[in-house]
């Protein structure tokens, strides 16, 4: 069982390290974004989330009454907004009902998204400051990359230009293994099953290359590489 709020609260202190890093700093992940943009989107996507718990679940959020700060006062605003998001979190229980951009959920699900969304981003920003990034749990980037795999999925899946096909994502050190089905649709499921490109790699590696984080020559790719090129395509054009 992944302790997402857990992750947030490590995420929250990680993050808060950064502060008085250099905002102009390039993304790498993201090139149009510098450090600055980046705090600011993060902490910005926090404050939705606490107005989306706060939504009826067919209902929509309210608007924004805060906007990021100038210059390094960004770091209090990022940690302020991270820090009511963790305690609205731990209030509220799990199945309780409410609303987000793809549709009813529960607290449950915001949980995960915001974790999974802030581990990424906290990656980023630490490498953007010149910092070696923490590490990412195995157990956290094998569930990360189910609900990355969903979240596409539920916000609508952009069939790639080229063709489609199967892959195989297996984990080299621990459980997990995704046998993936993509082209006009996507589906998945947990399971050892050939494909046409199987990729291996630890599963912080492999929850990082899904994300476009780092490349795929970081991972073994036994099979048709363009294949794996093709869905992250797909993957990241339904995400944006």
């Amino acid at each position: 069982m992944v302790d997402h709020l857990g992750q947030l609260r490590s995420d929250r202190v990680l993050l808060a390290g950064l502060a008085g890093a250099d905002l102009d700093a390039p993304v790498a992940a993201c090139p149009a974004w510098s450090l600055g943009n980046l705090v600011s989107h993060l902490a910005m996507v926090h404050r939705f989330a606490l107005r989306m718990l706060d939504s009826p679940p067919e209902g929509a959020a309210s608007r924004p009454t805060e906007r990021p700060p100038e210059g390094d006062d960004v770091w209090g605003f990022l940690d302020d907004g991270l820090a009511r998001l963790i305690d609205d979190l731990a209030e509220r229980g799990p199945d309780q009902p409410c609303g987000s951009f793809v549709g009813p959920v529960t607290v449950g699900w915001w949980l995960r998204r915001q974790a999974m969304e802030t581990v990424v981003h906290r990656w980023d920003a630490e490498v953007a400051a010149g910092r070696a990034p923490g590490v990412i749990d195995g157990g956290v980037a094998a569930d990360g990359i189910d609900e990355w795999l969903d979240l596409n999925i539920a916000r609508g899946w952009a069939p790639p230009e080229g063709p489609g096909g199967t892959l195989h994502l297996h984990a080299t050190d621990g459980d997990g293994e995704w046998f993936i089905e993509f082209g006009d649709t996507l589906a998945w499921r947990h399971g050892h099953q050939k494909g046409d490109v199987a990729v291996r790699g630890s599963r912080e590696q492999l929850y990082l290359g899904c994300w476009g984080r780092v490349p795929a020559t970081s991972l073994e790719l036994i099979g048709d590489g363009g294949l794996f090129a093709s869905f992250l395509a797909g993957l990241h054009h339904s995400a944006r």
